[in-house]
């Protein structure tokens, strides 16, 4: 239902509270000694979405025109992205939890933007776009919890979600300002904060 409201770029950062979630949940229920860099990294992830919520205000819900060819232009290139992960893991060049995060990113990311664009293309094609988007929403989350599943088999539960949420929150907000022309905040600062 945000998805109907603001624009996929103002969204998903908002997902950014989860590494301080697990944070707390690993440190209180799981006994995990997270290190002070542990606590930092949380903070920053909140203190991000906090900036997010702060000039989200100022943002309207985005155009209704996008281009098909930066849609699939970015959805290549993020996929792109994860398959060279992939592959640094598979050489031994990149620990394996790290790559599978930025699989679970890429399709967390992806997924929001699908149900984004399935949204935005129902006044043109009709209500089957909304249901595609919902689909191919359901099927990208899937995904994204099976890497990151892979992921947390091999590293540390906060490492993976931050990156994880890292690489979505990145993928979310490039692809809702460069695809679906979602406009920045108008004044500097919030322009700053948002790009932080």
């Amino acid at each position: 239902a945000a998805l109907a409201m603001a624009p996929v770029s103002v969204v998903q950062p908002i997902l950014g509270c989860g590494p301080g979630i697990v944070a707390v949940s690993s440190s209180v229920l799981t006994n995990d000694a997270l290190r002070p860099t542990d606590w930092l990294a949380a903070g920053l992830c909140v203190g991000g979405t906090v900036g997010v919520g702060l000039t989200a205000a100022e943002t309207s819900n985005g155009g209704t025109d996008f281009s098909l060819s930066k849609v699939a232009g970015l959805v290549l290139a993020f996929i792109g992205c994860a398959a060279a992960c992939e592959l640094l893991a598979r050489s031994g060049a990149l620990p394996l939890h790290v790559a599978s995060s930025v699989a679970a990113g890429v399709c967390f990311g992806l997924s929001a933007c699908s149900t984004r664009c399935g949204l935005t293309l129902a006044r043109p094609l009709g209500p089957a776009a909304p249901l595609a988007g919902i689909a191919g929403s359901v099927v990208l989350s899937s995904s994204g919890f099976i890497a990151q599943t892979r992921g947390l088999k091999g590293g540390r539960a906060l490492s993976v979600v931050t990156y994880s949420n890292l690489v979505a929150l990145l993928s979310a907000v490039l692809f809702g300002v460069l695809a679906l022309d979602e406009p920045l905040p108008s004044s500097t600062a919030g322009r700053g904060t948002r790009g932080a």
